[in-house]
């Protein structure tokens, strides 16, 4: 349903910079390697690269199209309303992409593609203050899930001079929307440590499909070609296997520790299944490789999700067999 501030949102004169949000800025002459530039730049202060942008189909508040990337949390202590997000009202799934205070828009955010949970979409943030004013000041952006209070951090906090872009009057930053669970998702924005705004996603849940094969040197694995892998040596429910984890990305992407978690079809229940204090060497044609020892509790559709540097990285969908004599 549209709510008022949608409408009054909707009809309100786009500036001349909204017009660009329908297409993917790293289309065209951007080039892969600009892409991945972009992408990296923020990686080891907390946010992570894209597999690619899509165009967007939906846009929580204004109904229009935009495009970047993103990933967050919010208040631990549960979801905060903004001046107009609708207080009062009892829409737990509200949602909306824009904070303001006393009509001034403060906060405005465009996650990128049909963005789904277990796969990065990428964000821009717009913080409506020149960038001259807020270059030696720190930004943080903390999400959470609203159903199940998981937290985890979109941007760790660092300095704006270097996580930030000067855009007419006012500051861009770039980051990874990249969330684990499907469902509201509220994100708040920290300027210097004070709360500054907060918007917040609805999150459709991705196809649960089996992840299809690619061929990595001389191995196939499973994943998504470019992005992480692994060599499948099947699942079966209760049963430890090892699996050598294939990453492609840049040096600092792929910095920090790995840990894989896991969520299986129906339920939002996290599992943590692995850690390791960094993604390993070269193997097999891609840029890091690390032996994981996994065990999937139950058998069905299961999302195993890398997070490196705390960061969600790219998730793969496999199936778990029932261990034998048990039923599925």
């Amino acid at each position: 349903m549209t709510s008022k501030n949608d409408r009054n949102e909707a009809a309100a004169p786009k500036p001349d910079w909204y017009a660009g949000l329908r297409h993917s800025p790293f289309a065209g002459s951007f080039g892969e390697n600009n892409r991945r530039h972009v992408i990296g730049r923020l990686h080891g202060r907390g946010s992570e690269g894209v597999n690619g942008f899509r165009r967007i189909k939906r846009y929580a508040a204004a109904g229009a199209a935009a495009v970047l990337l993103l990933v967050a949390v919010a208040d631990p202590a549960g979801w905060r309303e903004g001046p107009n997000a609708g207080i009062g009202n009892g829409n737990e799934r509200e949602t909306r992409n824009l904070y303001t205070a006393k009509n001034v828009k403060l906060v405005e955010a465009f996650p990128g593609g049909d963005y789904t949970a277990g796969n990065p979409a990428g964000c821009w943030w717009n913080v409506y203050e020149p960038f001259e004013s807020l270059q030696d000041r720190t930004i943080r952006i903390e999400a959470v899930h609203r159903g199940t209070g998981y937290t985890m951090e979109e941007l760790a906090e660092t300095k704006l001079s270097e996580a930030g872009q000067a855009y007419g009057g006012f500051t861009r930053i770039p980051t990874r929307f990249a969330l684990p669970l499907p469902g509201v998702w509220t994100f708040t924005v920290f300027l210097d440590g004070e709360r500054y705004g907060d918007v917040a996603f609805d999150v459709p849940d991705h196809p649960w499909q089996v992840s299809p094969t690619f061929r990595g040197g001389a191995y196939e694995l499973r994943g998504v070609q470019g992005r992480l892998g692994f060599i499948d040596a099947g699942f079966r429910a209760g049963r430890a296997n090892k699996y050598m984890w294939h990453f492609w990305g840049r040096p600092d992407e792929l910095r920090g520790e790995l840990t894989i978690r896991a969520v299986r079809q129906g339920t939002s229940r996290i599992e943590e299944l692995f850690a390791a204090p960094d993604t390993g060497s070269a193997l097999n044609g891609a840029d890091a490789a690390v032996p994981a020892m996994l065990t999937l509790p139950e058998p069905g559709l299961w999302r195993l999700m890398a997070f490196v540097g705390g960061r969600l990285y790219g998730s793969v969908v496999v199936e778990a067999e029932p261990s034998a004599g048990t039923d599925r």
